[in-house]
């Protein structure tokens, strides 16, 4: 229903409204039907005050019945003598002065007519006993009279049960009126008079005036008046619906009317009534009908006889008005609205307050969980009470300040800070998930830091072995280029002997293109190199010197070996390092994880709880948007991890060829060292020609274009001392060959030097950057007095 997704204030308004106006409503609807079924008896009293109406007038028109041949039994009557006799000296006529003194006020005239229709008797006093003068129906004769002629004949108004009399209906007999200046209005009985012995000798005939009925209409309206209608008024109508009593003493007084419009004038039945028609038909009952335009509600009855009298066919309709027939009612409705708006005013200011105070509370912890459902924390919950609405107060702002909490602790996790201060909340799943992370983090990042510290050292270390072993290099390099420069000198000096051999020449054109490749491979190398080549002009008296030297490069070596065996043994324990990292990360994304669906969980709960659980939606939704951020977390911490590792194995990678690189300068050391022992005694016989190559040393890079001019004249001369300079040349020749293995050697040294030196500055980068990447985080150790890597590195 549309009413249960409006605001809760609304639905309380509307519920109360509904559980304290329905059952008013309820009330009111049976207070309704009881009012009709009240309405339906009150129809059934008109009803019945028709019916008992009726019934008294059929019972006294059934006695008028009896009268009219009860009168003809009277023995005065019979003897003749008295007939015709004019004024109350006539027996007869006194015998009907009698009767009319004895039934007053019921006739006005009674009369005998013999046989022939001519009038024998009147009754000579009116119903008051007063004296009138009817003499005047003397003159008449009633031969041809309709009720004469039933009589004679024996047409009666009968039944089964009776018999012997006919009744004229209602009608007015003008010289009956004007005789006893009444109202006109008669129902007539007329039955044949016999004697003893059984013959017809007259008619009797009584003029019943219609007022003899008014007390029974009087007495019927009286009990309607008594029962609480006083305007009601009661007709009489003929067998055709013509009017020929009414009654009606709230419009025309308590005394009867007959206006000589209406009476046997309106017909009821032609005019359209409902209530007449029925009645005419010979219905009883009640129904909604208009008098003169006015609503009334009617009883209507039709005579159905009495004690075997078979009645005129009459009806009595006894009508009340809407106004006054329902005013109890409608009395009853008003109050009943009145009092159901008053009642529903008074519930909805009840309501509305009532609604307020719960509303606002709710409303204040939505719109506060709306803002944090919104990413804002920085929300108050005012609302304190002992009731439900303050305990789900209490727990909003409890669950707020933990998310408050949470969030702190999350920013500065996310700072970076790894330090806990004792303001952290851990005592709920998030709080601990938190501290796992924290924990987990912390622990590795300890061991990064520390084997990052290994491998700045290790890489230190590596540094400090490459530039020893590439300054031994340089140095042997520079010896080979002095005994070079000291061969060369010495070549010119017995190229006049050896100039005719030409292997000998050749031998030393390739000597001057292996000079040439050395002067043309130390223009690339650094400064230094160019400085230790010119300082190798004075190498003549330093072959001890590169024996020392190639020790050296000995030594170096070795150390290398050893730093990077050292460091390939770290760089495997970083890698197993780094493996236990993937695991700690695949545990957090298992609690990331988890958390994520105990949040899913939590949000399926609340939306179970419909609208009070809407906040606690709410706070799932941010748990689970920080599990999620966990997760992503983890995910950036593992590529890190996974780039290190990465360079891990590049390191390894490079470390294994430095290795290589050492193992092979060492072999190429240890035939350094050999030829430079040869070396060595066959210099201390060139002391003079070393000097001459210590002199020229300094342009040997410059003269390696011109080698090719000197090596021409250096054959011409070796050609003319071929003889006696045979045994120098083969001498010189030795040294040559030794010095170009010892210069490639030396050449081959330098480049693994180099290989050994761009790979410890690969590390040491590598190591600088997971340094960095580490500096980021705050430990608890930091807080200890422990270095950061940062710290670490400056002091190295």
């Amino acid at each position: 229903m549309k009413i249960f997704r409006e605001k809760i204030g609304v639905r309380l308004i509307a519920l109360f409204l509904a559980f304290g106006l329905v059952p008013l409503i309820v009330t009111s609807l049976m207070s309704q039907i009881a009012l009709k079924k009240a309405s339906k008896e009150r129809e059934g009293v008109l009803q019945a005050s028709s019916q008992t109406i009726m019934s008294r007038v059929e019972r006294n028109l059934f006695e008028r019945y009896g009268d009219v041949q009860a009168f003809g039994l009277n023995q005065g009557v019979y003897n003749q003598d008295n007939w015709y006799q004019k004024g109350s000296n006539n027996k007869v006529s006194q015998i009907m002065n009698q009767y009319m003194s004895t039934y007053t006020p019921v006739y006005e005239l009674m009369m005998l007519v013999d046989t022939s229709g001519k009038v024998a008797a009147v009754s000579t006093n009116d119903w008051e006993g007063n004296e009138v003068d009817t003499s005047a129906f003397y003159t008449h004769n009633y031969a041809d009279a309709e009720w004469f002629q039933n009589a004679m004949n024996g047409k009666f108004v009968d039944s089964e049960a009776l018999t012997g009399t006919w009744v004229d209906d209602v009608h007015i007999d003008e010289e009956v009126k004007k005789t006893f200046n009444g109202s006109g209005y008669y129902i007539c009985y007329t039955a044949p008079v016999t004697d003893t012995s059984g013959k017809t000798i007259g008619v009797w005939r009584n003029y019943a005036r219609v007022n003899l009925i008014e007390s029974i209409l009087a007495e019927g309206y009286a009990e309607l008046k008594g029962g609480g209608l006083p305007k009601a008024n009661i007709e009489m109508l003929t067998k055709d619906g013509t009017v020929f009593m009414t009654y009606d003493p709230a419009q025309d007084g308590a005394e009867f009317k007959y206006d000589p419009e209406i009476i046997l004038k309106d017909n009821l039945v032609a005019e359209g009534s409902l209530s007449a028609k029925a009645t005419v038909e010979g219905g009883h009952g009640a129904i909604a009908d208009e008098f003169h335009g006015i609503p009334h509600m009617v009883g209507y009855s039709h005579s159905e006889g009495a004690m075997g009298y078979p009645g005129l066919g009459w009806s009595v309709i006894v009508g009340a008005e809407n106004t006054e027939f329902f005013a109890t009612a409608n009395s009853i409705k008003q109050q009943q609205i009145v009092g159901l708006i008053v009642a529903g005013l008074i519930i909805a200011a009840l309501a509305l307050m009532i609604a307020k105070k719960t509303s606002d509370p709710i409303i204040e912890m939505s719109a506060a969980l709306d803002q944090v459902s919104n990413g804002s924390l920085a929300v108050n919950i005012n609302h304190k009470s002992d009731d439900e609405l303050g305990k789900l107060a209490n727990s909003a702002r409890f669950l707020i300040g933990k998310l408050q909490k949470h969030a702190a602790w999350t920013e500065k996790i996310a700072r970076g800070d790894l330090t806990t201060d004792g303001s952290e909340e851990t005592g709920d799943a998030i709080g601990k998930s938190l501290a796992n992370i924290v924990a987990s983090l912390s622990t590795a990042l300890t061991e990064i830091r520390g084997a990052s510290g290994n491998v700045q050292s290790m890489a230190g270390s590596l540094t400090k072995a490459s530039q020893a072993i590439a300054d031994a290099a340089q140095h042997v390099a520079s010896t080979s280029s002095e005994i070079q420069h000291a061969s060369d000198d010495t070549a010119r000096g017995i190229e006049e002997v050896v100039s005719a051999n030409d292997e000998q020449a050749r031998t030393l054109t390739d000597l001057v293109n292996q000079v040439r490749h050395v002067a043309e491979s130390t223009e690339g190398v650094s400064v230094k190199i160019r400085e230790v080549v010119a300082a190798t002009e004075q190498a003549s008296g330093k072959a001890n010197e590169g024996s020392a030297a190639v020790g050296k490069t000995l030594e170096g070596m070795s150390l290398i070996s050893e730093t990077t065996t050292e460091v390939g043994g770290k760089l495997e324990e970083l890698h197993a390092k780094s493996a236990q990292i993937d695991t700690i990360i695949e545990t957090i994304s298992e609690i990331a994880e988890q958390t994520n669906l105990l949040a899913l969980n939590a949000a399926i709960e609340a939306a179970r709880a419909g609208e009070h659980g809407k906040g606690f939606a709410v706070v799932a939704e941010e748990v689970r948007k920080l599990a999620e951020r966990c997760a992503l977390a983890t995910q950036d911490i593992s590529s890190l991890v996974g780039q290190i590792r990465g360079l891990v194995g590049e390191s390894t990678g490079a470390m294994g060829r430095a290795d290589e690189a050492v193992s092979n300068g060492l072999a190429l050391s240890q035939q350094t060292k050999s030829s430079l022992e040869e070396i060595l005694s066959m210099v201390q016989a060139l002391q003079s020609p070393v000097a001459d190559v210590e002199r020229n040393a300094e342009s040997v890079t410059q003269l390696a274009s011109q080698m090719d001019a000197a090596v021409e004249q250096v054959a011409a001369v070796t050609e003319e001392t071929l003889a006696s300079s045979r045994a120098m040349a083969d001498a010189v020749r030795g040294v040559a060959n030794d010095v170009s293995e010892v210069s490639a050697a030396s050449q081959q040294q330098m480049a693994s030097t180099e290989e050994l030196t761009a790979s410890s500055a690969d590390l040491s980068d590598l190591a600088d950057r997971l340094a960095e990447m580490v500096s980021q985080f705050k430990l608890e150790s930091d807080k200890k007095g422990h270095p950061s890597s940062g710290e670490r590195q400056a002091a190295a």
